[in-house]
């Protein structure tokens, strides 16, 4: 992207920006947006690795559209969560206002549309099979496209997807795996297992102000069979038996 405009965010911060086009922005931890110099002008579009919430203006003559190495986004006047780590094992779009239009980069000719209260998850393995999966709220592995809802805490009804945006990072039955990567990015941190068999440990619960000693801490308390330990070194976390 010639003469491009770049907001990164490092590991362990998150930032908000607003756009030539009055678009508002929040990036989390470990992301990039770029656009061009030209932006808001006769065209508006960026790229994004990583995580945002944007909360586009309105423009119809003039639509917003969003590049993951997976997908491209195309919308009008919209909030919305786009995830798209590269490290993750999905690319995840979840809609709370208006609707997108969704092109899948090994599939452009299928548009997908969502509205309100819908999510889009799209298996990062493009060695999957090729199909659109039924409406159901959980992720098949063997399915490259699911339409589902989003998630909501029990007790506070809050969205999960879009809580890190209130600098909540929560999460509900939640592989260790999963959860370790989400909390590297929070925290600033990198985790590795020791005995791999802990990575498939579940877990619920919800950080806001916590450090990364009484994360651990709190999960310890968690009801797991088997436990785990841990051992903090620098910003090198490790979990053991």
């Amino acid at each position: 992207m010639a003469d491009a405009r770049e907001i990164t965010t490092t590991i362990g911060s998150r930032t908000n920006l607003v756009l030539p086009d009055s678009t508002r922005v929040w990036l989390n931890s470990g992301s990039h947006i770029q656009y061009g110099k030209g932006f808001g002008g006769q065209f508006r579009e960026v790229s994004l690795i990583g995580e945002a919430f944007f909360d586009v203006a309105p423009d119809a003559a003039h639509p917003f559209i969003i590049h993951t190495p997976k997908l491209d986004v195309r919308v009008l006047g919209t909030s919305f969560n786009l995830k798209s780590y590269p490290a993750d094992k999905t690319t995840e779009a979840t809609i709370l206002r208006g609707s997108i239009e969704v092109s899948i980069r090994n599939r452009p000719s299928d548009k997908i549309i969502l509205k309100s209260n819908e999510k889009l998850v799209v298996n990062n393995d493009d060695s999957l099979l090729l199909h659109k999966a039924p409406r159901r709220k959980e992720v098949r592995p063997e399915s490259l496209v699911t339409i589902g809802k989003p998630t909501y805490e029990q007790h506070s009804g809050a969205i999960i997807e879009t809580s890190w945006v209130d600098n909540k990072l929560i999460f509900q039955d939640e592989e260790f795996a999963d959860l370790a990567r989400q909390m590297e990015r929070w925290y600033g941190i990198s985790i590795s297992f020791a005995d791999p068999g802990m990575q498939t440990l579940r877990f619920t619960g919800s950080f806001d102000k916590e450090t990364i000693r009484q994360a651990m801490d709190a999960l310890k308390l968690t009801d797991q069979t088997p436990g785990f330990d841990y051992t903090i070194d620098g910003n090198k976390v490790t979990i053991h038996n």
